[in-house]
């Protein structure tokens, strides 16, 4: 039994960053023939780190005949605000479990003090999860159900943020039919689904009110239940669909809807589409920015970038174009063979794959520079 506060300190500084309040433990484990046996406890109060305080942590454990028995494990902000979990845990392979846990945070401000920002920012809202599961650990054969709900939730200038998202999984199917995040802003929302030798992502969808950002689809050779087998989860015959579109989308806004200050402003239209077997894959991606100007360089004049990605017969082909009013338009080129069958089944790319790339700019005037260095003639 020690007070976790009574640990010699030089600086009041330094303790400001130090976990204090008080814990005791206890444990006795019994190893004969192979096989274990035991138990351990141990509990805490006013534990505080960074002016965060958990009042009161506890767990007792159990072991008997080389299993682990969580019976349980608690940690308490308060009396609406707790985490607790429950498990089972065979110590030997593959580790057979069963657990489940809960997260309950009515108020997220209490978390306020482990933000590490140089500016203080206001985090609030109310945050619920529950997860519940069993299976064998080293084979990746689970089953279980994960649930999230984010509510009145607030970060910085983000306000009224939700998310919803909830999961069903087994050793043979993934099924994930609601992922939805949501501000006063934007909303984003997507359901996914593996079953079979298919990884279906479908009702893609980013919203700004009345207005729509982005919609997609996509239908890719995933098989769930080889992960974390020795066997490829993408099998190299299975067909692809995939269709995505943004168009118009004001990109400084978008950035300011995120929370995140634009580096660049402009809008954006992009239009990508593939299908075939992976390895035969046929794609496209088109990529527009109008209007252009960069949040650093106020002065310069907006510019216009088009760029085009075009993958077949196993080789990514780049064309792309930069036209800006103070200088001849800029032609960029390139190309590389990409094999993505076998990218995927070695999970790396070749280095030695020879790639071709290409930048060129007419003679133009050096008054585009001055823009910058006011000194160059």
């Amino acid at each position: 039994h020690r007070d976790l506060h009574s640990f010699p300190t030089r600086r009041s500084s330094d303790l400001q960053n130090k976990i204090r309040g008080e814990l005791q433990a206890d444990a006795s484990v019994r190893l004969r023939d192979g096989i274990a046996n035991g138990a351990a406890n141990f509990s805490g109060t006013q534990i505080a780190a960074q002016q965060l305080l958990v009042r009161q942590v506890s767990g007792q454990a159990a072991i008997a005949q080389n299993k682990i028995f969580l019976n349980d494990f608690t940690a308490m902000m308060n009396e609406r605000d707790f985490v607790n979990a429950h498990a089972v845990v065979a110590m030997e392979k593959p580790f057979r479990y069963t657990g489940s846990a809960t997260v309950n945070l009515a108020d997220l401000s209490v978390f306020e003090p482990l933000l590490s920002t140089p500016e203080k920012k206001t985090l609030a809202g109310s945050l619920t999860m529950n997860w519940s599961g069993d299976g064998d650990a080293r084979n990746f054969k689970n089953k279980g159900d994960f649930i999230l709900k984010l509510e009145r939730g607030r970060y910085a200038d983000l306000q009224n943020l939700q998310a919803k998202v909830e999961a069903h999984y087994t050793p043979n199917e993934l099924n994930v039919p609601q992922i939805f995040l949501g501000s006063d802003r934007l909303d984003f929302q997507a359901s996914l689904a593996a079953r079979g030798s298919t990884l279906e992502v479908s009702n893609f969808q980013i919203d700004e009110g009345a207005a729509k950002y982005a919609s997609g689809y996509a239908s890719l050779p995933f098989v769930w239940s080889n992960v974390g087998t020795a066997q490829s989860a993408f099998p190299p015959n299975g067909k692809v669909t995939v269709n995505f579109e943004s168009a118009n989308l004001d990109v400084g806004k978008l950035f300011q809807d995120l929370g995140a200050q634009p580096p660049v402003s402009g809008q954006l239209n992009v239009k990508l589409s593939a299908q075939g077997p992976i390895d035969q894959l046929e794609g496209n991606l088109a990529l527009q920015l109008q209007s252009v100007r960069a949040s650093t360089l106020t002065q310069l004049e907006p510019a216009t970038i088009d760029l085009g990605l075009r993958l077949t017969n196993n080789q990514l082909t780049l064309a792309g174009k930069i036209q800006q009013s103070k200088i001849q338009p800029v032609q960029i080129a390139g190309n590389l063979p990409l094999d993505l069958s076998k990218i995927l089944a070695d999970k790396k790319l070749d280095e030695k794959t020879p790639l071709n790339l290409s930048v060129q700019m007419p003679r133009s005037s050096v008054n585009f520079v001055r823009q910058f260095v006011p000194a160059l003639r």
